[in-house]
C-alpha cells in the first residue's frame, strides 16, 4: 500500500510528516504532533501551510477519506479514520486516528514502534544511543543500560513532531527537548527512542 496521505499532501501543499499513567494524554491541536494511547491507538494532527488560491480544502478532504477507505477495505475497518479538519487563516490542519501503530507506520512516511525495550531488541532495532534521564538532562545512558531495561515500555520514532506518550517519560534520546512530563519534541528530524 503506498504512503499516501501525505504523498498527496506534497502535491497539493508541499506538506512533510508534522509528524503507566491511567489518564490518556491530550491531544495537541495547536501543532504538528504524535499522541500514542494507552491502548495502542495512535493521533497524529498535520498542520501545514494551505494559503494557494487552487488549493481546495474540499478536494484535499475527498481525497484524504478515499485514501482512508481504501486503506480500511484491505486492513479492516476502523484502521484509520479522519478526525477534525479545518483551514483557518491559511493553515490546514488534519487529525487522522490509527488504530495501531502498524496501521500509523504502513501508511504514513516514517517508522513508529510501540512496545518492550526486549520486544525493540528483537525486532532488530540498533540501541547504540545515548538517552537523558528525563529527571535531568545533565545524566545520560547508553547502549549496556538501555538493554538492561528489557521490560521497561518504549516508543521508537522518527521525525520532527511533537511526541506524547501515555504515561510519565523516564528517558528520551539527545536531540529531543522535554516540554513536560509527557511530551517531548525532536530538534531535528532523525530516529529517537522514548522510555516511559
Amino acid at each position: 500500500m503506498k504512503k499516501g496521505i501525505i504523498k498527496n499532501l506534497a502535491v497539493l501543499i508541499m506538506a512533510a510528516l508534522l509528524v503507566g499513567c491511567t489518564k490518556e494524554p491530550e491531544i495537541h491541536t495547536e501543532e504538528s504532533s504524535i499522541t500514542l494511547k494507552s491502548d495502542g491507538s495512535v493521533s497524529a494532527v498535520l498542520m501545514e501551510s494551505f494559503d494557494k488560491d487552487y488549493y481546495s480544502e474540499q478536494e484535499l478532504v475527498n481525497m484524504v477519506n478515499a485514501e482512508i477507505a481504501d486503506y480500511n477495505s484491505t486492513h479492516g475497518d476502523g484502521s484509520i479514520a479522519l478526525g477534525k479538519h479545518e483551514l483557518k487563516a491559511g493553515i490546514m490542519t488534519l487529525e487522522l486516528q490509527f488504530k495501531t501503530c502498524a496501521d500509523y507506520s504502513e501508511y504514513m512516511p516514517g517508522e513508529l514502534f510501540m512496545g518492550t525495550v526486549a520486544e525493540a531488541q528483537t525486532a532488530g532495532y540498533d540501541f547504540n544511543r545515548s538517552l537523558y534521564k528525563a529527571s535531568s538532562s545533565e545524566n545520560s545512558i547508553g547502549k549496556k543500560d538501555l538493554l538492561e531495561m528489557g521490560s521497561e515500555k518504549l516508543i521508537i520514532l522518527d521525525g520532527s513532531s511533537a511526541v506524547t506518550v501515555p504515561g510519565k517519560i523516564k528517558y528520551y534520546s539527545q536531540g529531543m527537548t522535554a516540554e513536560s512530563g509527557d511530551t517531548v519534541r525532536p530538534e531535528n528530524d532523525g530516529l529517537y527512542f522514548i522510555i516511559y
